[in-house]
């Protein structure tokens, strides 16, 4: 619980000197079954409560890690890119494998 509540605190701090919306994607490269899993349920979840919901238009995405499922990242990328007309990313330290798709369909990197 702690846990989140520093995130929390670290990504309002962050759309408070960003100026924009600040949101965090948790990518678990531990669970490799990818899309025949379904994990691209949480991605469309986001962008049908969050994304849609509130309207956003721009928003800055945090990534880091070390990857996952490679066909699950190409089509959560796809999905956030069809669906979110500008977002920047933000990594932290570092991104690797997979998750560089949704950073090569970004507008910016920020490093």
């Amino acid at each position: 619980m702690e846990k989140n509540k520093n995130r929390q605190e670290l990504i309002l701090e962050l759309e408070g000197f960003l100026k924009k919306r600040v949101f965090a994607i948790v990518y678990n490269p531990t669970i490799e079954e990818g899309i025949k899993e379904g994990d691209e349920k949480y991605i469309m979840h986001f962008v049908e409560e969050v994304i849609k919901k509130e309207d956003i238009k721009e928003c800055i995405i945090i990534l880091n890690g070390f990857g996952g499922h490679l066909k699950t990242a190409i089509l959560c990328s796809h999905i956030l890119r069809r669906n979110v007309p500008r977002y920047e990313c933000l990594v932290p330290s570092v991104i690797g494998s997979s998750l560089c798709y949704f950073v090569l369909l970004s507008d910016k990197l920020l490093i």
